[in-house]
Formats: C-alpha cells, structure tokens, sequence
C-alpha cells in the first residue's frame, strides 16, 4: 500500500498543533485516529503481503509436486499431482484494502483541514477512480477465491468507498464531517469483513485455510511416495524431507486474518467514537486499534515490521 506517507504526515501536522473547533482535545483525537489508521494499514499491508507470497509459492509447489508424479503415475492415477486452484485472493484482497484505505487517509485530511480552517479547500481524490479500483479488486477476489459477497455488503461497500473520500458538502466541520461519514465507514469496514471472513472457513480466511490444507496433504503424499519408492537412495529421501520443511517454515502463520479482523472491528470503534465527538470514547477506543494492530504483529513473529522514525 502506498498510504504510509500520507497518513503520517497527516499525524505529524496535527501533533505540531493544527488547531480544531473543540480544542486540544478534538486536535489529539484525529491525531490519534490518524497514528492507529497509519499503524494499521502498515499491519494488515504486511499481513496480506505474506498471506500473497504463500499463494504464490503453494501455486509453485503444487505445479513441481504434479511434476515429480510423471506422466506415467498421472495416467495410473498414483501420486500426489492434486489440481490445487490458482492463487490470488490474498492479492486481490491486499489491493481492495489499498484502495479503501486511500479513501480513508483522504476523509482523514479533509478532517485534518477542516480543523485548521473551516470552509478549507478539500483533499484532491479522484473519488470515481477508486470506486472503479474497489470494484476491480473485489471482483478479482471473488474469481480467484470463489466467493461471492452477498448483498447489501457488497453493493453498500463500493459504493462507501468513494464516498468516504469525496469532498465535504458545504461549510461543515470536522465533527460534522465525521457523523456524516460515519455510516460509510461502517460499510466499507463492512465489506472488508466481509472478504477477510468474519468466522474460521469465511471469506480469505476460508481461502487461505483450504490451501494450507490441500498444500499440506501434497507434501504428505510425495514424502509418503519418495518413502516408498525403492529406487530412493537414503539421501534422495533426506533431502525430500528437508525441502518440505523449509517449505512449512515459510508457510505463514495461523491466526493472521482473525487478528485483521478484530483490527477491522476496532477501526469501526474508533471512528464511531470520533463521529460522536466523544473524547474519552476516542481514547479508549483508539487505544484498543492500537492493541489489535500489536496483537496483529505478535501472532507473526517472523514478519518484518517497518522501522519508527
């Protein structure tokens, strides 16, 4: 994703001392929701990157497995030459968060220069562009992984998605501006759900489970074959078995989409809190995205975190 800069420089302008109606508590709050969006978007972007790689390398592997059977075990019907379907729906799920998050760091610093100064020139977004890049992304989701998304989730998503970045009508404030965007936050955080999967067999989650499954069961059945074989030297057989344990080394960690699904579901918190311009609710709430995001990192210990500045 490309939001990093945006929405930290969005941060450092607030925590400089931006001035919003409502004082230095309303400033901290959207510098607050600012640094946890920014914190989130990092997280997840890494996640589905990992979760993106794994599909790669299992469409790789399920393609050199099919291989190693030869076209005489294949007609014989023997070997582990399983028909994996292709990768892509971590991808196209990553790609749908870039876009959604880029409407979010664009109502973020319409909140941001609204505060500064009312009646403040909006962010330039081309919002109908990113309506059509949310709607590409998630129709690629639903090809690679086979899931539809079931309406009204689906149809309220895309269409929230350039409408949380569109600019303010009129000469509204920050917190006007956030209780009118706060029921398309809900859709789009929603749909992002929605994909993601809401319980262990929906959505990515499901996705990404059947081919940890199936990729799983591949590597069983060539040991179980290479075990078997007399023709196997000792050696042949060792080295069989370390190449598919440095394989399940890189296999991401389980657990990963459920955590990006509770930081989803503080995401909602936060901005519902903001909307109702409730300062101890943004706090808590913001506190607790923060949690979410760190418990995100902890259940993957061998991703790479991007460095403080």
């Amino acid at each position: 994703m490309r939001l990093i800069g945006p929405a930290m420089a969005l941060s450092t302008l607030l925590l400089a001392g931006c001035a919003m109606p409502g004082g230095r508590a309303a400033e901290s709050d959207v510098a607050r929701y600012a640094e946890a969006m920014q914190e989130a978007e990092s997280a997840i972007d890494a996640t589905l990157g990992r979760l993106a790689g794994f599909e790669r390398r299992a469409d790789h592997e399920a393609e050199a497995i099919a291989f190693s059977a030869g076209p005489a075990s294949r007609r014989r019907g023997a070997g582990p030459a399983s028909a994996a379907p292709r990768g892509g729906a971590a991808e196209a799920t990553r790609q749908l968060f870039e876009v959604s998050f880029e409407a979010l760091a664009a109502y973020t610093q319409n909140l941001a220069a609204l505060g500064r100064e009312p009646g403040a020139e909006p962010v330039p977004v081309d919002a109908a562009a990113l309506g059509a890049r949310a709607a590409a992304a998630l129709a690629a989701y639903e090809t690679a992984s086979g899931r539809a998304i079931p309406e009204p989730v689906r149809g309220a998503g895309l269409a929230a998605i350039p409408a949380v970045a569109a600019a303010p009508a009129g000469n509204v404030g920050p917190r006007a501006l956030a209780a009118e965007r706060d029921g398309q936050i809900q859709a789009v955080v929603a749909l992002l759900k929605a994909v993601v999967g809401e319980q262990t067999g929906q959505g990515l989650r499901g996705t990404i489970r059947a081919r940890r499954d199936q990729v799983a069961a591949d590597r069983t059945a060539l040991l179980e074959s290479i075990r078997n074989d007399p023709r196997a030297s000792r050696m042949d057989r060792y080295r069989a078995y370390e190449m598919v344990a440095q394989a399940r080394s890189e296999d991401p960690e389980q657990g990963a989409l459920r955590e990006v699904a509770a930081v989803l579901d503080r995401i909602a918190q936060a901005d519902d809190g903001l909307a109702r311009g409730d300062a101890g609710q943004v706090a808590a709430n913001t506190a607790a995205l923060q949690q979410a995001v760190e418990r995100l990192w902890q259940v993957q210990p061998r991703l790479e975190r991007p460095e403080e500045e």
